[in-house]
């Protein structure tokens, strides 16, 4: 009969012999049957090479000095790739720091909303920073409240996942979306990072000044080369599958 009586498990787990374990693991194997499942459903910080490289590049956005046009990035992936948990290692590395009258943010996350209207994403960047939310706002007001708390809350670096939700507006929603991106970038003088499949860089691709001088993936997922390096742009005179440039872009870089 299984004892029920959770010391007398304990104590019958601790007699197992477990040196056939690492002591990290044998810890692990030691907690009370109801918290072991739990521990492994948890999630894990895997640190493999391409994470490890999207983490440096994400690193060396927030430590860069404000000018006039600032670098981007786009990190690609195909869906349940791994995106979201960079990203949110990355937040987690600078959670916000109180002070004795204001909150610095230092990495602000905003998800896209489903579509792609200016209103909506100045709300969704409101909620992101706890701002209390008055109805019936003009897009005006949005816009002042939003760039005063963005500068008042020292926002370094600005995260949009699902970013390919762009593509969900029509025509003329889309430009004023894109148009949005650029103005924040350049009002604001800080990074932008655009999380999501590839179809965020499709997004991107129709706005020509937020496109211009970004390398893109252009191998499947996967396949050797995109293991190696990123893949570039096609030209006549250059393959699919090209050497980078030598020049870095001016604007987006994709990581994929």
């Amino acid at each position: 009969m299984e004892p029920t009586d959770p010391v007398l498990e304990a104590e019958l787990v601790a007699a197992e012999d477990l040196s056939h374990l690492h002591q990290a693991a044998q810890q692990i194997a030691r907690l009370p049957a109801g918290e072991r499942p739990a521990y492994l459903r948890a999630d894990r910080w895997i640190g493999y090479t391409r994470a490890t490289e999207a983490l440096a590049r994400l690193e060396a956005l927030l430590a860069w000095p404000a000018k006039q046009r600032m670098p981007n990035l786009l990190l690609l992936g195909p869906t349940n790739n791994g995106k979201s948990v960079i990203i949110e290692k990355f937040r987690r590395a600078h959670p916000p720091v109180w002070h004795p009258d204001w909150e610095e943010i230092p990495v602000l996350t905003v998800q896209m909303p489903s579509d792609p209207k200016v209103s909506r994403f100045y709300t969704a960047l409101l909620t992101a920073l706890g701002a209390p939310l008055r109805p019936g706002q003009r897009l005006a007001e949005l816009e002042q409240l939003t760039l005063r708390l963005l500068r008042q809350t020292g926002v370094r670096v600005l995260v949009i996942d699902e970013l390919y939700n762009t593509l969900a507006g029509h025509g003329t929603a889309r430009r004023e979306f894109l148009n949005l991106l650029r103005f924040l970038g350049n009002e604001l003088k800080i990074p932008l990072v655009g999380v999501g499949t590839r179809d965020a860089y499709l997004a991107i691709r129709s706005d020509d000044q937020l496109e211009t001088g970004s390398p893109r993936s252009c191998c499947p997922a996967g396949s050797p080369m995109s293991r190696r390096a990123n893949c570039w742009p096609a030209s006549p005179r250059r393959s699919r599958c090209a050497a980078p440039p030598s020049s870095p872009p001016r604007t987006w870089l994709s990581i994929c």
